[in-house]
């Protein structure tokens, strides 16, 4: 594999970086496999080897298959159910019938939601629980005849309305910067004023939701046509000049819109509808996140420290180590729980 600059999750471009790819099972989250691609390898890309390399390890097709959106494409999809197996993933926002739904909901369209879980809070136990509610007044199928099964999360409806809140705010003092910037330098024609506000509004994706107006005032100046001290009845000339400023509101009816479709997301499955319900697909794709756990021990319990390494093939080769004691950190993680579960001992004083 070879380590490439490329534009990465913390936001780094100075950094290099190797992908590392997962697969965890549904017992316990126990690591099973995994694999190292090069840094500039997009996500799209690796399931079609990493299904095959599944199907090698546990010698069946059959499995179901659980990734996030980057799963959700055309050909991942087809390639997956092809040989008889089974997956869940969420539909990309990309997608029309993502598109359809959500713009019916932002136009007033009423949809009916059945409560369908709740999860308590693990991490806050007096928060209110995490409830799930489900439509069918969404599309059903995709274009290629796959199941859609429509999802409204209280707890993502409140993450949705705070990104939306915080994005606002870092727009307008963006924005609030920009005008007293104005009148200056490039900030002195219309054109360039419209093309910096574009780009801040694009940043964080407020395009909709602030409405921007460039005011101006004329400036009279009085320039005085000789040189020298100015003389009684001397010939002078007014200049006008524009004054630029900016008008920032919030559209109140987009932002209203918008926050109907809080929470909402569609997971995509080939899982027939008899045997596998709305709330067992929900708690399938649940423990996807469980992944991002494993993921997580590089900083936390295994702790890797940086290291100078010369070639890619060693930082692979830590890789390779570090996953032997991510797998060995899961099984020990296993024991512990089922040890829990069967001594009925809810936590224990860590």
């Amino acid at each position: 594999p070879r380590i490439t600059h490329v534009f990465n999750n913390d936001h780094r471009p100075d950094l290099k970086q190797l992908v590392f790819g997962l697969n965890v099972t549904a017992d316990g989250a126990v690591p099973i496999s995994h694999e190292i691609y090069s840094g500039n390898r997009s996500d799209d890309t690796v399931h079609r080897s990493n299904v095959d390399r599944l199907r090698q390890i546990l010698g069946r097709m059959d499995f179901i298959y659980v990734a996030d959106s980057k799963l959700s494409t055309r050909k991942n999809l087809a390639y997956v159910a092809k040989f008889g197996g089974k997956f869940v993933s969420v539909l990309p926002r990309s997608r029309a019938k993502d598109q359809r739904l959500r713009k019916a909901l932002r136009q007033g369209a009423h949809a009916r939601w059945r409560q369908l879980l709740e999860i308590e809070n693990k991490r806050r136990k007096n928060d209110p629980p995490d409830v799930y509610y489900s439509t069918t007044d969404g599309p059903r199928e995709t274009s290629e005849g796959y199941r859609i099964v429509w999802i409204r999360s209280s707890q993502k409806m409140e993450i949705d309305a705070l990104a939306r809140e915080t994005s606002l705010q870092k727009d307008e003092a963006e924005l609030f910067d920009l005008n007293a910037r104005l009148n200056r330098g490039k900030l002195r024609k219309r054109p360039s004023i419209a093309k910096e506000i574009s780009k801040i509004l694009h940043h964080h994706h407020c395009m909709r939701f602030l409405k921007v107006r460039i005011g101006y005032q004329h400036l009279i100046k009085t320039k005085h046509l000789r040189r020298g001290r100015p003389r009684k009845n001397a010939p002078v000339k007014q200049v006008r000049t524009r004054v630029y400023h900016l008008e920032v509101r919030r559209d109140k009816e987009a932002l209203r819109g918008e926050a109907r479709t809080d929470g909402v997301f569609p997971l995509v499955t080939n899982l027939a509808p008899r045997q596998t319900p709305k709330k067992e697909v929900l708690l399938i794709y649940k423990y996807q996140p469980y992944v991002e756990k494993r993921h997580a021990l590089f900083k936390t319990e295994l702790e890797v420290a940086p290291i100078y390494l010369k070639k890619p093939i060693r930082a692979a080769g830590l890789v390779h180590a570090v996953f032997l004691a991510m797998t060995l950190d899961a099984l020990i993680e296993r024991t512990l729980r089922q040890g829990m579960k069967r001594e009925d001992i809810e936590a224990l004083p860590i």
